[in-house]
């Protein structure tokens, strides 16, 4: 008796001790299973709210310096080169690139990599050059085509947890989510030309010291409040 009751404490104690291996476990794959492992309507809500605010806010600052660029640095076209930089790497990462990061980090690694990548772009335009810029947008092209498809995988498996929770088809969940993101995200199109349309004003003379003024190419002078 006291063998068994010895191995039985024996296997307790190793079924606790795989606990933890276990939870970690089940953690890494929930995306390979198909979920994001939410637990709650309330979770799966606020997660897809700040996916949607942070696409906003993003994109509605990338808009607008996208309006902006190609006016603002016309030496030797800089603005209009960089701008095809970045469209042409988002061309080779859709491509190339894309699928094999998030096999290997995940959605919320694959989103977190993305942004910096056209955080860093924004900050690029602090310091002009070519040696800075132009990097700047092979890194924010090649992280572009990974943001839209996390984006999408992320949206795809929080709609599968929030169906089984919800007791309503996937597909209807999934269509739920992507309306929601996108009723907020299109608006940023308008924030960010109306911040460009603001900003970059057409001017008959450039006397005020207030403010700078660029020419490109012998088209209308523009000038930058300050």
């Amino acid at each position: 008796m006291s063998n068994m009751e010895s191995s039985t404490k024996e296997i307790k104690l190793n079924d606790l001790e795989d606990e933890p291996g276990t939870k970690e476990t089940k953690e890494t794959n929930t995306e390979e299973e198909g979920s994001m492992g939410f637990t709650s309507i309330n979770e799966i809500w606020r997660n897809v709210i700040i996916l949607t605010a942070s696409f906003l806010f993003l994109f509605t600052a990338f808009a607008s310096l996208q309006q902006l660029q190609p006016s603002l640095f016309v030496e030797d076209g800089m603005g209009a080169i960089v701008l095809a930089v970045v469209y042409g790497f988002f061309f080779l990462s859709t491509l190339l690139f894309s699928a094999s990061l998030i096999a290997a980090v995940g959605c919320k690694w694959s989103l977190a990599i993305a942004i910096t990548c056209y955080t860093g772009f924004m900050a690029a335009h602090f310091y002009a050059t070519w040696g800075l810029f132009v990097p700047a947008a092979v890194f924010v092209g090649l992280g572009a085509a990974p943001l839209w498809v996390a984006k999408a995988h992320y949206l795809n498996l929080a709609a599968h947890d929030y169906s089984k929770l919800k007791g309503i088809t996937e597909d209807a969940a999934a269509s739920l989510f992507f309306g929601f993101f996108f009723f907020f995200f299109q608006s940023s199109s308008i924030w960010g030309n109306i911040i460009p349309s603001q900003v970059l004003i057409p001017v008959a003379d450039n006397s005020s010291p207030e403010i700078l003024s660029y020419t490109s190419n012998n088209q209308a002078s523009y000038i930058i409040q300050i």
